[in-house]
């Protein structure tokens, strides 16, 4: 599960990752 990019990862397509 990727979280909100609230985290400043909207920029990294890894958000998916984490």
């Amino acid at each position: 599960m990727w979280e909100p990019l609230e985290r400043g990862d909207l920029q990294r397509p890894c958000i998916k990752t984490h």
